[in-house]
């Protein structure tokens, strides 16, 4: 049922407006969403509710803020609210469980890509690693020549800017003080061996994805089609005037074939007299055809550094 309330418009899951289930309320302004969508309970207009009990999901709007909401209010059940792809899925997802925004599976998930990176991090502490030697295995002293290379490494530190800030605020870009991965990887691999660095897991090579196309080899099925003359009979404006032109011309028409119709059960159809009751079906090959394709090149081609452990291998080789 629908009732017009003013400037809202209010969905009943019944004729009767009296105690029915409000389904929503919309307002006038279509863009504008000034109600709740929810299986019982009575029509508020600051929130939007989807599903009902402790599994209900809030849309609250106060103080020029809004709040999603997961949970009942009214029992104070509070629920874990799982952010994820698609009901289902086995996809990553995040979790938010009171105080607590995490990851919905262990160590899988990261926080931001090579090309989708945050520009500042700001905590009141700093991050917690798991150290637990339990989980640890071919633990060994650093050799001599280990802390030869991080040495050389440690002469690498150099100042930079960045060339994003500089195009951004000219000569007030700040100077940074650290790591040019390049330069680093290539005095690690000089004393330990080419693509060292890396398997030590202080140097990162992030792939950023760019998009682009190929050509590739696919089965394509289609339809068959056969090229017949057909007569035409239509008027052309020739000259300013109507005139009936016949001809004949060459068209395209699909290749039909007669198959015997089945019923929903998949049994044969026939009619009355028994004979099979036919349908033509459009006939089709399958056929060997080079198509043009987009796709994720992830080639490696932006280099990072993980500082905590690039620091701790240096500082030990100071000692």
């Amino acid at each position: 049922a629908f009732r017009l309330q003013g400037e809202r418009l209010a969905i009943y899951s019944n004729k009767s407006t009296a105690g029915a289930n409000v389904i929503a309320i919309l307002s006038q302004t279509i863009n504008d969403f000034a109600g709740e969508i929810r299986t019982a309970g009575t029509m508020t207009a600051a929130s939007a509710v989807i599903g009902s009990g402790a599994g209900a999901l809030r849309v609250v709007g106060s103080a020029g803020q809004t709040f999603i909401q997961s949970g009942n209010p009214a029992t104070g059940v509070q629920n874990d609210m799982v952010l994820s792809g698609w009901l289902g899925s086995t996809m990553p997802a995040l979790r938010v469980r009171a105080q607590h925004l995490m990851p919905d599976q262990d160590g899988i998930t990261s926080l931001g890509g090579a090309a989708n990176r945050f520009t500042q991090l700001f905590a009141q502490t700093g991050t917690i690693n798991t150290s637990d030697e339990a989980q640890k295995q071919d633990i060994a002293d650093l050799t001599a020549k280990e802390k030869a290379a991080f040495l050389a490494v440690a002469a690498t530190i150099r100042t930079y800017r960045w060339k994003d800030a500089v195009a951004a605020k000219g000569e007030g870009a700040r100077i940074h003080t650290g790591i040019i991965a390049q330069a680093a990887i290539a005095a690690f691999d000089a004393v330990m061996g080419d693509g060292a660095a890396v398997r030590y897991g202080w140097a990162c090579c992030d792939a950023v994805p760019v998009m682009k196309t190929r050509t590739v080899t696919k089965a394509i099925t289609r339809e068959v089609t056969v090229t017949e003359d057909a007569p035409y009979s239509e008027i052309q404006i020739i000259d300013g005037e109507p005139v009936a032109v016949e001809g004949v011309r060459q068209v395209e028409r699909p290749v039909m074939d007669m198959v015997q119709v089945r019923d929903a059960q998949g049994a044969l159809k026939t009619d009355k007299d028994g004979q099979p009751v036919m349908h033509p079906v459009p006939r089709t090959e399958t056929v060997m055809e080079e198509v043009e394709e987009d796709y994720e090149d992830g080639a490696c081609d932006q280099f990072g550094i993980r500082y905590d452990e690039l620091m701790v291998g240096i500082i030990a080789a100071m000692q």
